[in-house]
């Protein structure tokens, strides 16, 4: 089973490595990136760690010109989306709540929208970072990590 989450950022403006990981950090989450990651040349497989576990999750950068469909799903925000990340991962929880984390510190520092394409919906911060905090609790719980 493969999850997804989406985050429309309004503006092109520089999202770095020290920003996310100090905006995540802010949230409660220890996140870990490539030093070396550039932001808008995300294409692929993101390999990272959060809370001291190893995780990635595949990460594509979507112009909304390209994917209209996609846009539409920010509704009335639609107009204002410059670029759209699109997070995706199969059943680890470890993988969802990296891809929550992030989505969370790129939502808190870059004045981005979440979008929940299983549930159809926006997702406020403060149910992101709830998201991330249960699946890292799941993480724990299972008895093989």
């Amino acid at each position: 089973m493969s999850m997804e989450v989406w985050v429309a950022l309004p503006a092109r403006e520089i999202v770095t490595v020290e920003g996310v990981v100090a905006e995540a950090r802010s949230q409660g989450f220890e996140l870990d990136l490539p030093e070396t990651m550039e932001f808008d040349d995300l294409a692929g497989f993101l390999p990272g760690g959060l809370a001291g576990e190893r995780a990635g999750v595949e990460v594509d950068i979507v112009d909304p010109l390209h994917d209209p469909d996609m846009a539409d799903a920010f509704g009335e925000r639609m107009q204002a989306i410059a670029r759209i990340v699109a997070f995706r991962w199969g059943g680890s929880f470890v993988e969802g709540a990296f891809a929550y984390v992030f989505a969370a510190a790129l939502v808190a520092g870059h004045d981005g929208v979440c979008f929940d394409p299983q549930e159809g919906e926006i997702l406020p911060a403060e149910r992101i970072v709830a998201i991330a905090h249960g699946l890292l609790e799941a993480q724990r719980s299972t008895p093989f990590g």
